[in-house]
């Protein structure tokens, strides 16, 4: 499994490494975390949590985005569980579709936008971030499907279908024309 970007409690670093130890009792699987810390007592914290409960976390830093093509393809699985905030939902993490793009199915944080956006990917799934029991079991389902490469590759070809700049760009004048009417 792979999450990129910044580690925050917001970003669901505590909720991840606790659903990795609950999973990690009855399934052989390992983290990849390529990003960075804001706060050293987060980072002390959750270092010493994968010490302790030998998660065997592979904490690579951040990585440079030419190289993060060769960490995904190492990945079978995206994560991103941001924490239930008002800003939080009403958005779609970046994170998302570079997943999708780079052939990675993902689970989610549920949220209106997020559910919607899985659902239309058939790439993943979006599960109640708050409870590493669940991001947990989530994590096992999706894992332990025997259809995930072909997740991936739906996940991917949609991504690339509606949300690339080249599939964007024709809608743009239609935009600006609708928002010079509007002022």
């Amino acid at each position: 499994m792979l999450y990129v970007g910044s580690l925050t409690e917001r970003r669901g670093i505590l909720v991840m490494l606790e659903a990795l130890r609950l999973l990690r009792k009855s399934f052989d699987v390992r983290l990849m975390i390529a990003g960075g810390f804001y706060d050293d007592n987060l980072e002390q914290k959750c270092h010493t949590f994968d010490r302790e409960h030998d998660l065997q976390v592979e904490w690579l830093g951040w990585v440079d985005h030419r190289e993060l093509a060769g960490v995904v393809s190492q990945a079978s699985l995206g994560l991103s569980l941001l924490q239930p905030t008002e800003r939080y939902l009403k958005g779609l993490p970046t994170k998302i579709f570079e997943y999708l793009i780079m052939g990675l199915p993902v689970l989610s944080a549920r949220g209106p936008l997020l559910d919607r956006l899985i659902a239309l990917s058939a790439a993943g799934l979006s599960i109640e971030s708050t409870s590493p029991a669940t991001v947990a079991a989530g994590m096992r389902e999706l894992l332990s499907r025997d259809d995930l490469a072909t997740m991936a590759s739906k996940g991917q070809h949609i991504a690339r279908k509606l949300f690339t700049w080249d599939a964007r760009q024709g809608k743009l004048p239609e935009l600006y024309a609708r928002l010079l009417q509007s002022s």
